[in-house]
């Protein structure tokens, strides 16, 4: 039975949406349970999802399943429908690896068209075991078996009545969607918004909220919109989940009600607050709605901050109607490939309804717009609803036009990473006036080379205008950036010979003509020299190439070394979490020296000890399972063109500026290479030579320059590379010997797809779905490094070889539109047998209990072992004797973790540090009149927690689910298994510019007044930590009482009381 949970008077009872009457098979796996129904339909439900487990042994036992994410649906084909396999088979064989076997089952949306409309909104099931008095004795056992997998919730007992619906949930969708798509809903979009989201999400029943419209228009009618959108927003942090646990009363319509008036009030505040330092958004970002379209839901987020590009600045007014559109599984990944299994019918069926036939939310109508080319492999897309500015009506077609000319463009690939430039974030923009002179000048070629392929050049007048438009953060001010404008893309470097205002664009910079706009768009600069880090990929080709293991093995050693003296004092401990940036806006580093200085042991502290064991535990994990290792005498620098000509063939000019300092690397037979890196020629040497003190070069910095001269230019010998915003990696370590380098690769380019016609919207729209179908390049890369581990020559093998061409041509598929061909017979077949340094590392438990600690879960025996009817295919693991192997098992990470934390066994028998440091703080301050700010601190304080739940709930892989407070203050969502992946790197630095947001807001509202200093900073913030230190309990929500907000308060304090002479003893040295 598919249904939810609701109250009948004061008791919970099951409403069944749907009921399928079938013998059931269920398998407890290890990861998931697997229940076969007949008629050839199977569900997999991840224990992971489930977020309440009761058990039923009544007149009608049974097991009910709350879930916070649809389980998986599969429905295999008939038996005799050997017609159907044949045309699959056929209708497969350009996509997927030619010894893919024939999928014994298809992925669906969900069983029937019934269910497909509510399985992403109802998650509730329930299994009945009918004509049975209390469980079997074979039950019994699994369920007791079943307590101990990894992700279950505590399992309880809860005898509940079944009843039918009076109105079906279809029903009252339908219903709900009608009332907000009608005329007479004279709500505006953001509201309405938010209002579809309450039952799109699976927050409350339709009939709840078709019940609530008159609240909704009440609340709209008496103040304003932004307030009434953050109001709804934080309600749905507050609506606690229908169970056993919850009382009836607190999903009464008065109760949401009143609920909505608390949260209406606290938003309120924060406006007030907001006004005086002109809201905590930046003024580069714009606020945009985000839709997730799932095999089985359409769930609705947001409005979230996003970096402004092109399209949204010029359509400033109507942001509303965008919206950042992300095709994934349930989970947030990319949809799972099996060999056994087929996800053609959703993607050729949800996925590609959505992208060409749209959706409505209210009565706006979206239709597809385009992608910019990283958020193509994030499977994220823009769509727009038709609007009208300045008395023009736009659409997709029309906003497309006004970009500039693609008529000429006959490929759908092509022409969609043309549009995409416009969607580029370009957070900085500078308007180029009459002054300013733009031309075009003539690419750098020879022997069908292009040496200056995707650089420019700008003067000095123009460099100097770039930097009065960026933020005041940046110390050093960069002379090299990477820019949008009008068609054009690239690097930009200065020449200070060009004289006056000047922007000089190469010829293979101009990608398209037609554009008006006279925005220069930043996208970003070489601010600073980036660290160099190993990964699997360098060490195999650098292994290969002569480098002994024991090198690798003392950089790791070395760092290791490093993780595990951090804890060791607060010294450590500081300097490591202000390298990492971890807790830096809030003074988290300087709190630990503040104990340090009043003879506190941080450590103490389980808030403090957990932030900087996970912060430790990250770069552990990232060491063992990703080999990134740093190496010191190395860096990762943007590469441009030696516009003089002074630099001989296999010449390079680099040079840096770190901590104030100018340093010019000078060295024969330097390293240099770039990612990815998979054929053993992507690694080179060159020399690195410094140039007369009159030269243009001597002005640059935080690059490397690349000769103009030879036969062929070095950036394109490494890995494809061009000089289009690409990073190099440059190594000066003479302890890194390499015995040879071999020919770099030479492929040849192909030429983008051609249909023969000019594209319309729809063809790039089918491109973006072939692409997320067949985008090989994972699979690909993890094939390498199989091949290379196996094969005694490594990555010259002619396996390896081979892979590394697919690659090539994966990474240009996104251009071309051509993709790699897995299922040639020279390609590598995939392989069961993979190498130990491949393999996922133990379970990480993060608990959203303060007090529990951080820690690995045990191995868990699963009730019945993998086999052929598993979801995922048990890949087996061999011991590598390469040295990637070596470098995987060198580092136990639980003995290592287990060691660090050994040092802090005294913790809980020792006194709370945070309340000694009140103590100390109280002492100092006597005589100071604080106690009349303590309504302003509790303000501050719940205008902080409150923020900090939106982000634990945004950047959640559910927004249901939330990742822990601890998480969202280190700035690092913290992988489960192994290490984190891109996405979530990609995640984590939005999460933390979004949190240091929020604290610079927070810090602001302690110490300033209208955007002034406050005369009563000093006693607003002592107020603040005082009122930190009470305990909490959050009416209605769902977490845990949030802890962050008293170490803010105490690093502002101590800041504060630092500034008044005398305040603090002589001796202090926090």
């Amino acid at each position: 039975m598919c249904g939810n949970w609701n109250y009948v008077g004061e008791t919970l009872v099951f409403m069944p949406e749907l009921i399928w009457q079938s013998n059931i098979i269920a398998h407890f796996k290890e990861r998931a349970m697997i229940l076969i129904l007949g008629n050839g339909l199977r569900m997999v439900i991840r224990y992971d999802t489930i977020e309440l487990l009761t058990t039923d042994d009544g007149h009608y036992p049974g097991i009910t399943a709350t879930l916070h994410q649809s389980p998986h649906f599969f429905r295999s084909p008939p038996q005799e429908d050997l017609l159907l396999q044949i045309t699959y088979m056929l209708s497969n064989a350009n996509l997927r690896n030619g010894s893919r076997p024939q999928p014994r089952r298809f992925r669906v949306a969900g069983f029937d068209e019934r269910h497909k409309e509510i399985a992403g909104s109802s998650l509730v099931y329930r299994c009945t075991f009918k004509n049975v008095n209390g469980f079997s004795s074979d039950i019994e056992q699994k369920i007791e078996s079943l307590k101990n997998a990894r992700g279950i919730p505590p399992m309880i007992h809860h005898s509940a009545s079944i009843i039918r619906p009076r109105e079906s949930h279809i029903i009252g969708l339908r219903k709900l969607y009608q009332a907000l798509e009608s005329f007479n809903n004279e709500l505006p979009f953001p509201l309405t918004f938010q209002i579809q989201k309450l039952a799109q999400n699976g927050y409350l029943s339709p009939r709840q909220i078709i019940d609530l419209l008159p609240t909704f228009t009440s609340i709209f009618e008496r103040t304003t919109l932004p307030i009434c959108v953050t109001a709804m927003r934080r309600l749905v942090l507050q609506i606690p989940y229908p169970g056993p646990n919850v009382k009836a009363e607190d999903f009464d319509k008065n109760a949401i009600i009143e609920l909505l008036l608390e949260v209406e009030k606290a938003s309120t505040r924060e406006a007030l607050y907001a006004e005086g330092f002109g809201g905590t958004a930046s003024q580069n970002t714009a606020l945009i709605h985000r839709v997730t379209i799932t095999p089985a839901g359409f769930y609705l987020d947001g409005p979230e901050p996003e970096s402004n590009n092109r399209i949204l600045r010029k359509y400033a007014g109507n942001h509303s109607n965008f919206v950042r559109v992300t095709f994934c599984d349930e989970d947030g990944d990319r949809l799972q490939y099996a060999s056994n299994a087929s996800n053609d019918e959703i993607y050729d069926g949800v996925f590609r309804k959505v992208l060409q036939d749209g959706f409505s939310i209210g009565k706006q109508k979206y239709e597809y717009l385009g992608s910019s080319h990283s958020s193509l492999r994030t499977q994220s897309c823009w769509f727009v609803a038709p609007f009208t500015q300045n008395d023009i009506y736009y659409d997709a077609l029309h906003i497309t036009q006004d970009l500039g000319r693609f008529g000429d463009i006959r490929s759908p690939a092509k022409c969609a990473a043309r549009i995409g430039q416009a969607f580029s974030d370009t957070p900085n923009t500078l308007t180029l006036d009459e002054t300013v002179t733009v031309e075009t000048v003539a690419d750098i070629e020879r022997n069908g080379r292009v040496f200056s392929d995707g650089v420019g050049t700008m003067s000095e007048k123009l460099m100097e205008k770039i930097w009065d438009r960026l933020p005041d953060k940046y110390l050093v001010k960069p002379t090299c950036f990477q820019i949008r404008y009008r068609g054009a893309k690239g690097m930009i470097s200065l020449d200070s010979r060009l004289p006056g205002v000047k922007l000089r664009l190469r010829e293979s910079m101009i990608k398209f003509e037609g554009s008006t706009s006279n925005d220069l768009e930043i996208c970003g600069g070489a601010y600073k020299p980036l660290p160099m880090y190993l990964n699997r990929q360098f060490i195999k080709i650098l292994e290969d190439l002569g480098v002994e293991p024991e090198y690798f093995m003392r950089l790791q050693a070395k760092e290791v070394s490093r993780l595990r003296e951090i804890t060791a004092s607060a010294y450590n401990a500081s300097t490591f979490l202000q390298s990492k940036r971890v807790g830096d806006v809030v003074l988290l580093p300087q709190l630990i020296e503040h104990c340090s200085a009043l003879d506190l042991d941080f450590r103490n502290d389980l808030f403090l000890r957990d932030i900087l064991e996970m912060t430790v535990l990250i770069e552990l994990r990232t060491l063992k399972h990703k080999a990134r290792i740093p190496v010191e005498r190395g860096y990762h620098l943007h590469g441009i063109m030696d516009e003089t000509g002074i630099l001989e063939e296999g010449e390079i000019y680099c040079c840096w500026i770190e901590d104030g300092k100018r340093t010019t690397l000078v060295g024969s037979n330097v390293v240099i290479t770039r990612a990815p890196a998979l054929h053993p020629g992507d690694i080179q040497l060159a020399n690195a030579v410094n140039v007369p003190s009159d030269s243009p070069l001597n002005r640059l910095y935080n690059c490397v320059c690349f000769s103009q001269k030879g036969a062929r230019d070095l950036p394109s010998q490494l890995s494809g590379g061009d000089l289009d915003g690409d990073l190099y990696y440059v190594i000066f370590d003479e302890d890194m010997k390499l015995k040879r380098t071999v020919k770099p690769a030479d492929y040849s380019r192909s030429l983008p797809l051609d249909i023969g016609r000019p594209v319309k919207q729809e063809d790039m729209a089918d491109f973006f779905l072939t692409f997320m179908k067949t985008d090989q390049l994972g699979v690909i890369s993890n094939r390498h490094q199989v091949y290379a581990d196996q094969d005694v020559m490594g990555t010259e093998c002619s396996d390896c070889l081979k892979l590394a061409e697919l690659c090539s041509t994966a990474v240009d598929y996104s251009k071309t539109g051509i993709p790699p061909k897995l299922n040639d017979p020279s390609v590598p077949r995939h392989s069961l047998w993979r190498p130990d340094f491949m393999a996922p590392g133990p379970h990480v438990k993060i608990s959203h209990r303060p007090d529990d600690r951080l820690g690995f879960a045990e191995k868990y025996i699963p009730i019945e072992v993998m086999d052929e009817e598993d979801e995922v295919t048990n890949i087996k693991y061999y011991e590598s004797k390469k040295a990637c192997g070596q470098l995987y098992r060198a580092i136990d990470e639980r003995k290592v973790f287990e060691d660090i934390q050994k040092l802090n066994v005294q913790a809980n028998d020792s006194p709370d540090v945070i309340q000694h440091m009140w103590e100390f703080v109280k002492s100092r301050s006597q005589g100071i009149q604080w106690q009349h700010l303590r309504k302003d601190a509790l303000e501050i304080q719940e205008i902080y927690d409150n923020n900090m739940l939106d982000i634990m709930h945004q950047y959640s892989e559910h927004p249901t689910r939330p990742i822990s407070e601890r998480e969202v203050f280190v700035g690092n969502i913290l992988g489960k298994v192994g290490s984190v992946s891109k996405k979530q790197r990609e995640l984590c630095i939005s999460m933390k510019e979004k949190y240091d947001e929020t604290a610079v807001f927070i810090i602001n509202c302690i110490i300033k007044v209208d955007d002034e200093y406050s005369e009563e900073a000093l006693e607003r913030s002592i107020a603040c930590f005082a009122v930190s230190l009470d305990d909490r309990k959050r009416r209605g929500a769902r977490e845990e009482p949030l802890k962050s907000f008293r170490y803010l308060a105490a690093g502002v304090c101590l800041r504060e009381m630092e500034r008044v002479p005398g305040l603090l003893p002589n001796s202090w040295q926090g």
